[in-house]
């Protein structure tokens, strides 16, 4: 009696370490499996494949930048063209003329930034982006300098309304325009009775600047009335004689016409503009860094190669890496991963 309930016990217990063993397996089993459905079919990409794809984008925006002609053309497109204002000016002292007001570099592709600006906001108020700056887009630094410039650059400005202001000789007199009435801006037409008058646009930043290659004592009379009527915008003219007795292709200088204006400020998204047709609605939007942190972080050191050299060197460092597998606190290769997956799979079911 004893000796069969001793069997018994022996077997039960036999019993209950092959239950141990089929849970042990089963675990192991669906453990494993999981892992190599992760080295399957969720395997993360590698910094080198990223910085590929980055790569493969900032190609697509350097042709549709296509030399800085992208951001001319858009320019272009938001400034009215052969812009112009007529006035009479009656300075004290001095007869009253007439002037047909226009850019300078008229006629020219300078013309179309001549009353018109792309402009960040400073201290100092709106400075404007200078037409030659950041054209370049060959190798990744120029694509980091263009891509934080147009994101630096947030507005739009154009003058709308033009007021009184002062014949500068440089001594300071007031200029009254149509005997005071503000004057708009409109598409040139051909003046019959005034005078062509060569005028540059600035904002506020841009006066000191130009007025600085005129001499000392052109600037300070420029900065004091600026002072005194402070405006986003002024347009300064340079007023000629009517004659000149040795040289009848070029006036005598007479004066500076400075002119204070109002301006249309507008926010505008240059780098959501460029990105159009080229980026996906998800893509981060912000500084280069931020952008493209792959191309950016591998590329800091090869800022030589053009951007298609840079692509063709993240495919090689991708072909040579391979994908990874990312678990926590360690990166495994994603084909190791499914070998030894399928390998323990095979052992266990020996």
């Amino acid at each position: 009696m004893s000796d069969q309930r001793s069997a018994g016990d022996e077997a039960r217990a036999n019993h209950s370490s092959f239950v141990e063993h089929l849970r042990l397996v089963h675990f192991t089993l669906c453990l494993t499996c999981f892992i190599a459905i992760i080295a399957v079919t969720a395997k993360s990409s590698s910094s080198a494949q990223r910085a590929y794809d980055q790569s493969n984008l900032l190609l697509k925006l350097q042709t549709k930048w296509d030399g800085g002609k992208w951001l001319d053309n858009l320019a272009s497109e938001r400034s009215v063209h052969n812009p112009a204002f007529e006035a009479k000016v009656e300075a004290t002292g001095n007869p009253p003329r007439s002037f047909l007001f226009r850019p300078a570099g008229a006629g020219t592709p300078l013309e179309r930034y001549s009353w018109f600006a792309f402009a960040k906001a400073d201290k100092g108020g709106l400075t404007a982006l200078k037409p030659h700056v950041g054209k370049s887009f060959t190798n990744i630094e120029d694509a980091e300098t263009v891509w934080n410039m147009l994101g630096e650059f947030q507005y739009v400005v154009t003058p709308s309304l033009v007021h009184d202001g002062w014949m500068i000789k440089p001594t300071v007199v007031d200029a009254k325009l149509n005997g005071g009435a503000p004057v708009a801006i409109s598409p040139r037409t051909d003046s019959q009775t005034g005078d062509v008058a060569v005028t540059r646009w600035f904002l506020v930043s841009g006066v000191e600047e130009y007025m600085a290659f005129e001499g000392e004592a052109f600037r300070t009379a420029a900065l004091d009335v600026m002072k005194n009527r402070k405006a986003t915008c002024y347009f300064i003219a340079i007023a000629r004689g009517k004659v000149n007795p040795n040289n009848s292709f070029r006036r005598p200088f007479q004066a500076f016409i400075m002119l204070p204006a109002e301006c249309k400020v507008e926010k505008i998204d240059l780098r959501q503009l460029l990105g159009n047709s080229v980026l996906s609605a998800e893509f981060p939007l912000g500084d280069f860094k931020h952008s493209f942190p792959d191309a950016s972080d591998l590329g800091r050191n090869l800022k030589t190669l053009k951007l298609a050299e840079l692509r063709d060197y993240f495919q090689a460092e991708q072909d040579r890496a391979g994908d990874k597998v990312e678990l926590p606190l360690i990166k495994l290769p994603a084909e190791s991963v499914a070998y030894w997956g399928t390998a323990t799979i095979f052992l266990l079911t020996t």
